[in-house]
């Protein structure tokens, strides 16, 4: 039986995995559902925002970017990810 903790690296997994595959929009699905159930987790935050760069959605971007880095102040990859989105909104 899977722990907690195994149960989320699964899920996240599941989700880089969908996202690597270049299925976006199911990847899309759960890294939001993640999110929703880990509001305070920087490294699902930061998933969820590369799978809407993946998607175009800027804004939604700049959210989840925005969220991470406020969880996680010195989080180098989420500010990286967060310029780029914010150089696609111009």
């Amino acid at each position: 039986m899977l722990n907690k903790s195994s149960l989320v690296i699964k899920k996240i997994n599941k989700s880089l995995s969908l996202y690597k595959k270049g299925l976006f929009k199911e990847a899309l699905v759960e890294a939001n559902s993640l999110a929703r159930q880990y509001p305070n987790n920087a490294l699902i935050h930061n998933i969820y925002g590369i799978v809407n760069l993946a998607l175009s959605d800027w804004d939604q971007s700049v959210d989840s970017f925005s969220k991470a880095i406020k969880l996680k102040a010195d989080y180098v990859d989420a500010h990286y990810n967060l310029g780029i989105a914010l150089k696609n909104l111009g």
